[in-house]
């Protein structure tokens, strides 16, 4: 068996996974080459928690057959509260305290023609 990752125990799950890909079920098995070789060497965690994101999807969808309102508000707050999670923020972030750069101010479009120059500080 392939071992994923190298500090945790290995997913049976996911190791049967990976093999119907090597098997050909979804295609050309060199097409998934990349996501293999990737999911080898888990440089980013990506299979650290496999098992628990397939309880999590079991769950989800136990929720949307049981009691699909309930199932439509939780979804709805879930999106809701998100919004501290924003790539936006997180990229806002990332260039004030890592980059140490800042945003430029962009002309308004409405006015017409600038200067010539894409971006304003």
């Amino acid at each position: 068996m392939t071992r994923y990752g190298t500090k945790r125990e290995e997913s049976q799950k996911l190791n049967e996974v990976v093999e119907v890909i090597r098997e050909g079920m979804f295609g050309d098995p060199a097409i998934y080459r990349p996501l293999i070789d990737t999911l080898q060497s888990d440089y980013y965690l990506i299979t650290h928690d496999f098992d628990s994101y397939l309880d999590a999807i079991k769950r989800a969808d136990e929720m949307f057959v049981k009691d699909n309102k309930q199932w439509t508000r939780d979804c709805i707050r879930s999106t809701a509260s998100m919004g501290h999670f924003s790539s936006d923020r997180a990229i806002e972030e990332y260039a004030r305290d890592i980059w140490n750069i800042h945003p430029l101010s962009l002309p308004d479009p409405s006015r017409g023609a600038s200067n010539g120059n894409a971006c304003v500080e």
